[in-house]
């Protein structure tokens, strides 16, 4: 005899304001670099860093704001963690590769990334939160 056994998540969901999203992940490792141009490492970070923020964050992000809340302090662990993941992955397979088929720079690049991982991540959820339409500050029943 086999029950039907009804599973329910109860865990909250949230809605994601798509525009506050993008406005702020374009935003925030602009500002970052706006703020901090004077150091010149910034900029060679953007330059180098957007493609992979881009690419990894934005899934990362969405996934992780339609379960939680943005908190500066929580979506900068994530960046950082999804950079050393990707850092960890890069030391691998450049070991694992044949010789000349992977940049020697990238996990290094990676590696300089996670300075600035946790930073774009921490002022992304800022201007997210201040970006946000109050309709989406609450978790879906």
């Amino acid at each position: 005899m086999t029950e039907n056994i009804e599973h329910t998540d109860t865990r909250p969901h949230y809605a994601v304001d798509i525009i506050a999203f993008f406005g702020a992940l374009i935003a925030a490792p602009l500002l970052v670099t706006v703020l901090s141009f004077f150091l010149v490492v910034p900029v060679f970070a953007l330059i180098l860093g957007a493609p992979v923020y881009v690419m990894v964050g934005t899934p990362l992000l969405l996934w992780h704001l339609s379960r939680r809340p943005a908190r500066a302090g929580d979506i900068a662990c994530l960046a950082f963690a999804a950079d050393l993941a990707l850092l960890i992955l890069a030391f691998g397979l450049k070991q694992f590769a044949p010789r000349g088929t992977i940049d020697e720079s990238i996990p290094y690049l990676l590696a300089f990334g996670l300075i600035f991982a946790p930073i774009w991540g921490a002022t992304f959820a800022h201007l997210y939160r201040a970006f946000m339409n109050p309709l989406y500050r609450d978790a879906m029943q």
